[in-house]
This record gives structure tokens, C-alpha cells and sequence, in this order.
């Protein structure tokens, strides 16, 4: 039990310490080549490593088909808040308001690395990148986040979900204009959680994120 619980404990350890590089950007930023390979083997050790949860969660999923009506229905709280409601009525008027033209420099740079090296890029946007950020967000952040306050768990784990997705540009590059996508980034992580939290599957999340970012990238493909 004594080695299981240290095992665990490490887990749990490099959830957070990946969590923290990913969240800031940094070996991007830095450009720091051994950081980068570290911060790689990380991701990766965070994925093999949650392999065994991962399949637990699948067979529950597997077993409860009930819980594929939560991703369909999850789904489309994502399509209708964020994609209609944030993305189509909400921004553009933020921006017309601020006299600032929408861009969003992530979705941006994927389309350039996509275009550079399609299967890698593919792979890690549809499936890999999905299941770290669920595992990073939902298991990690607001698994820890959630027993002692709940709306701190949503509140805390939305913004850094969206303060992640447009550090590099808008924090670290100076483009203060991304910081109007922060609302959309987290809009999907509410949902996210909620659906989280109301099904107590990890998969569910999972599922919704790798739908959409299939169906980004099938829109970029075209």
C-alpha cells in the first residue's frame, strides 16, 4: 500500500508541475531546448502514466451508455455558448466596442503547424492534446480545486484554461487583443467541468474536446 500510495503521490506531483509549465507557456517562450524536451517527456509521462485511470474511466463509459448522451448533449452547450453565442454575438461586439479586430493567434499558429506537419499535428490536436488538457484541467486543477471550494474549482480552472490558451501571443507576445478570446476558452471549460462533475467520467470531457477539435480541424483542412 506504502509503495502505491507513493506511486500515486508522484502522479499526482507531475499532473501539477506539467500543469504549471503548460498553463504559463514558459519553454515555449524561453525557447530553452533542454526545458522543451523535459517539458515534452512530461506530457508524455503525464499521458502513459494516467493509462490505467483512463481505461477505468473507458470501461465505465463503456458500460453506462447513458453517459454518451451527456457528450452529445455537452456538446451542444459548447456549440450553441461558445461557438454561437461567445463567438458569433458576444466578441464581435466586444470588439466593436474596444475597436479591436478579432484574431485568435492559437488557433492561428495550429493552422501554420498543421500545414508544416499535418499527421503529427493532427494526431496531437484531435486525440493527444484532448485527453493532457482534460487530464491537466479536469483531473488535476479541478479535482483539487473542487472539495474545498466549488466555485473557486470552476472560476479558477476556466481562467487558467483560458489565460493558457492565449499566453504566448497575448501575454508574453504583447497582443493584449487575445485576451478577448478568454471568454470563449472559458465558456468551454465551464462546460467541460460541469459535464465532469455531473457525470463523474472523465471521458465525457474528453470526448466533447476531441469533437471539437476534430471539427476544427477538418475546417482548417478544407
Amino acid at each position: 500500500m506504502k509503495s502505491y500510495n507513493v506511486f500515486s503521490n508522484f502522479k499526482k506531483v507531475l499532473c501539477v508541475v506539467t500543469l504549471i509549465l503548460y498553463f504559463s507557456g514558459l519553454p515555449v517562450v524561453l525557447g530553452n531546448k533542454p526545458l522543451g524536451e523535459a517539458f515534452t517527456i512530461a506530457e508524455f509521462a503525464v499521458f502513459f502514466l494516467m493509462m490505467p485511470e483512463m481505461w477505468g474511466e473507458l470501461k465505465k463509459l463503456l458500460k453506462m451508455p447513458k453517459l454518451f448522451l451527456h457528450v452529445v448533449v455537452g456538446f451542444i452547450m459548447v456549440f450553441a455558448l461558445d461557438s454561437l453565442l461567445w463567438g458569433e454575438i458576444i466578441q464581435p461586439m466586444l470588439g466593436s466596442i474596444l475597436k479591436v479586430a478579432p484574431n485568435n493567434a492559437n488557433t492561428e499558429s495550429l493552422i501554420q503547424r498543421i500545414h508544416e506537419n499535418p499527421g503529427f499535428m493532427i494526431f496531437g490536436c484531435v486525440f493527444f492534446g484532448p485527453v493532457l488538457e482534460e487530464i491537466l484541467y479536469r483531473y488535476t486543477a479541478f479535482g483539487m480545486l473542487y472539495g474545498k471550494n466549488k466555485f473557486v474549482a470552476y472560476f479558477v480552472t476556466a481562467l487558467i484554461f483560458g489565460i493558457q490558451h492565449v499566453a504566448i501571443a497575448g501575454i508574453w507576445g504583447g497582443d493584449y487583443a487575445q485576451f478577448l478570446n478568454i471568454g470563449g476558452y472559458m465558456i468551454f471549460s465551464l462546460i467541460m467541468s460541469f459535464v465532469y462533475k455531473k457525470t463523474d467520467s472523465l471521458c465525457v470531457p474528453i470526448l466533447i474536446h476531441i469533437m471539437g477539435n476534430a471539427i476544427g480541424v477538418y475546417q482548417i483542412a478544407l
